[in-house]
């Protein structure tokens, strides 16, 4: 039993009407999802895998990458809010 799997764009291209006619599977590029970000979806993760490439490894590896700007992100939230609160603490207050 022959298989084929087809990666494009979900929009009736001639690529995924030929999948759908063979029977393939057709995974979709995400709308959300551009450019090197692709990488991390379906599209992106099937390659890497049939080439022998832990997934749980290169996932855990995009996910370390992302925690110091998820700290920096926090940060700058709280300093927004610190901001924000010294503002208004300067405003007078009319009755």
């Amino acid at each position: 039993m022959h298989q084929g799997i087809a990666t494009g764009s979900p929009n009736g291209s001639s690529l995924e009407k030929f999948a759908e006619f063979k029977g393939y599977t057709f995974l979709p590029f995400p709308s959300d999802v551009g450019g090197r970000f692709s990488v991390l979806s379906a599209v992106g993760l099937l390659p890497i895998a049939a080439g022998g490439i832990s997934l749980d490894d290169l996932l855990a590896g995009a996910m370390d990458t992302m925690r110091p700007v998820q700290r920096w992100e926090q940060a700058m939230k709280r300093k927004d809010g610190e901001v924000l609160h010294a503002r208004q603490s300067t405003i007078p207050k009319t009755i």
